[in-house]
């Protein structure tokens, strides 16, 4: 069915939503997310509760999450490691709660996720920053156009999931600025959230979470 189809999607070694993702936001020239870093987070988050969701491995309903306990485990660390985190706190059932909760190492966890597999090097900075430069800059810089590309028609696979967190993030007008590819009419765009909210209710609830979150970012004070 149409989550096995998303499961199985390998993306040359990302492997993962949330791998995938990190890559459409990184800047393979400079080596920088192109998203404020709080908002990055919050969106790496809830992608990574959408790993096990396509994985059969959570429900989501009401705004709540089910683990469904199984065999075999996730073969990636890193999904296996966020169903680990689940499990360990079966008490906490909340969406919202899981996306902030994941959000706090987010960044880091993916980032690790990406270098093992041979997508990126971390490279420290100064005040704490770290610089994410790709292995290969041409692999990285094609992960936004292929994106852009696809919701230009009849976005399948994992693109709609994809374009839907982009999109919660505030970031559907950079997406094809940073690809050079041309704008899509927001009608349009609407569309493919609206069919992926009819096909799979439930993944609405974290794109809900990350739109309000990051507009609580947008209106935090400076």
């Amino acid at each position: 069915d149409r989550i096995d189809q998303v499961s199985v999607q390998r993306w040359d070694g990302a492997s993962t939503l949330a791998g995938e993702l990190f890559l459409i936001l990184l800047n393979d020239g400079s080596g920088r997310l192109r998203v404020q870093s709080r908002i990055t987070g919050n969106v790496l988050g809830a992608a990574m509760l959408l790993d096990l969701y396509v994985k059969r491995r959570i429900t989501l309903r009401d705004m709540t999450i089910d683990v469904v306990v199984k065999q075999p485990l996730p073969t990636d660390r890193l999904t296996r490691r966020t169903l680990g985190w689940l499990l360990y706190e079966p008490e906490q059932v909340g969406v919202s709660s899981w996306v902030q909760a994941l959000a706090t190492t987010a960044v880091d966890d993916v980032a690790e996720h990406l270098e093992t597999a041979g997508w990126i090097r971390r490279e420290p900075m100064r005040r704490g920053r770290t610089r994410y430069e790709p292995v290969i800059p041409n692999r990285v810089f094609w992960r936004a156009g292929r994106l852009a590309q696809s919701v230009h028609g009849d976005a399948h696979g994992p693109d709609p999931f994809l374009f839907a967190l982009v999109d919660a993030a505030g970031f559907a007008p950079g997406l094809f600025t940073a690809s050079a590819v041309p704008p899509v009419p927001r009608p349009h765009l609407d569309e493919i959230v609206r069919r992926l909210a009819d096909q799979h209710p439930g993944v609405m609830d974290l794109v809900q979470v990350v739109r309000d979150l990051t507009a609580r970012v947008a209106l935090a004070p400076r």
